[in-house]
């Protein structure tokens, strides 16, 4: 609905001229279309490739280390037909019994790198029983006279000495020498029944000189062939 702008009369629609005044009326300026609504862009979608099955993955692995095992093969190998060369492995042997038994070191009681245990000490100085062949007689009387003489010399620098805890306490060296003559005499005991004598031929042994031409005896004469009545050949 439009008004003429000089005396405010309604004007009909289409009028050019104010049927109260005559004035004019000024046409009014079309209003523009609005333009249309650009349709919004869909949203971008991310192109995601599905993953691929772990079997195919493995499968396509496969068939490329395959070819390529092929490939290397025919060329390494002469050619092996398109197929991986096969690694044989040698049969592992088995060894002798003697290898998997235990392993004796000099002193035939503790294997050969450990240290000995309380009872292969016991089985190889402490026991009367069984027989004794040369070589191991002369190594074991030789360690145990060491270890005496040592003991010796430690028990004299105690006696020495003003104090009197020093006198006790060389009661230690002592007794840890009446142990060492007791395995020495062990020692003989078993030498003569390698020799299939009776061990009171140890008894010798106490009087001097015969005790040193008795150990050289010990020391060279062989032992008895095969079993006495004392135990198995140790050298069998």
């Amino acid at each position: 609905m439009a008004f003429c702008e000089n005396c405010g009369n309604q004007l009909n629609a289409g009028e050019r001229f104010c049927t109260n005044c005559g004035t004019q009326v000024a046409a009014a300026p079309p209003h523009p279309a609005a333009p249309p609504a650009a349709p919004a862009p869909p949203p971008p979608t991310a192109q995601q490739e599905p993953p691929q099955p772990m079997h195919s993955m493995g499968s396509a692995a496969g068939g490329m280390g395959a070819a390529a095992g092929g490939a290397v093969g025919g060329v390494m190998g002469g050619g092996t037909g398109g197929h991986p060369p096969q690694i044989q492995h040698a049969p592992m042997q088995q060894m002798p019994q003697q290898a998997t038994q235990q392993q004796t070191g000099t002193y035939d009681g503790a294997a050969e790198g450990q240290p000995p245990s309380a009872q292969s000490i016991k089985d190889m100085f402490f026991t009367y029983r069984g027989r004794l062949n040369r070589k191991p007689f002369i190594l074991r009387g030789f360690l145990l006279s060491i270890l005496s003489s040592m003991m010796s010399t430690v028990m004299t620098e105690m006696t020495e000495a003003s104090s009197v805890v020093m006198h006790l306490l060389a009661l230690v060296p002592l007794i840890l020498m009446v142990v060492l003559g007791v395995g020495g005499f062990m020692l003989i005991i078993r030498r003569w029944h390698d020799l299939g004598k009776s061990g009171w031929l140890s008894l010798l042994m106490l009087v001097p000189p015969l005790n040193f031409f008795v150990l050289i005896f010990l020391w060279v004469k062989k032992g008895t062939d095969g079993p006495n009545t004392y135990g198995d050949d140790p050298l069998a």
